[in-house]
């Protein structure tokens, strides 16, 4: 029987708005476990699900504990969703190898974590979004200027969606939160919950996702619901899409508006 891999001990400075450092003790997984075989540079504070911490390398890439590394999926709201772990590593071996625009790309994995290009971007979103409890130590914040700034960080979002797509590949979180501003370029990160369909091409499931997420989420303050579905159509959602992405949130006079527009074009 293999010994198990000694735990190691990290001290790294904590790349924050608050500055300091952080004392990390963490257990390989092997002796060829990513930890065990990438210097570190600092470490950057997770800013939402179970916490914890980025490791940042001297090749400008993070190392971060696999959310899955089984089959054994997750449970929300008292259901268990599975998880097809050949699927999820089938996709980040799509990423590496076709390499598309606007996605921090997977380079290696191990057992217990992999690593991704760090993208040095900003997370841009409405006052209230921003000013959430769990982006309060975050750095790199922006807010929306007005309309049109959110409606085109939402349209960069989306051709990195699209992106993915494009290879059969669903991203399987798509939340504000999972796409920073790198200039006038919007990327997708976060890897955990990539998932390969093999159908190449808009993704509904995913779409009705990012309409609730982020489209609805992100255009709210700024114009109406009418005016919201009018530009998404635009954008190229289909209309069905759009309804049931607004199904699942709906808001004032919006309401009345998805309640017709599902009468009359919806089966």
């Amino acid at each position: 029987m293999t010994d198990r891999p000694s735990p190691l001990e990290f001290s790294l400075p904590l790349e924050s708005a608050e500055g300091g450092s952080c004392k990390l003790d963490v257990q390989p997984c092997s002796e060829n476990c990513l930890y065990a075989t990438t210097r570190f540079t600092s470490a950057i504070r997770r800013h939402v699900g179970r916490g914890g911490y980025l490791l940042k390398t001297d090749a400008n890439r993070l190392v971060k504990r696999r959310k899955h590394t089984t089959n054994s999926g997750s449970d929300f709201m008292g259901l268990r969703f599975p998880f097809n772990f050949a699927r999820h590593e089938q996709a980040l071996a799509e990423l590496r190898e076709k390499r598309p625009e606007f996605v921090s790309l997977p380079s290696r994995e191990c057992s217990c974590s992999y690593e991704f290009d760090f993208v040095e971007g900003a997370i841009v979103g409405t006052p209230e979004f921003i000013a959430s409890h769990h982006l309060r130590r975050e750095p790199r914040l922006r807010v929306f200027r007005d309309g049109d700034d959110a409606l085109n960080h939402v349209r960069s979002a989306a051709r990195a969606l699209r992106n993915l797509h494009a290879l059969g590949v669903r991203h399987g979180d798509p939340g504000p939160h999972n796409f920073l501003e790198k200039g006038s370029d919007v990327y997708a990160i976060e890897l955990d919950d990539v998932f390969y369909t093999g159908r190449t091409g808009p993704d509904e499931w995913e779409e009705i996702q990012f309409c609730r997420e982020v489209v609805f989420s992100s255009l709210r303050p700024y114009f109406s619901a009418q005016r919201i579905l009018l530009m998404c159509r635009d954008e190229g959602w289909g209309v069905r899409t759009l309804v049931k992405g607004l199904g699942i949130r709906l808001w004032d006079q919006g309401s009345r508006f998805a309640a017709v527009l599902a009468k009359d074009i919806v089966d």
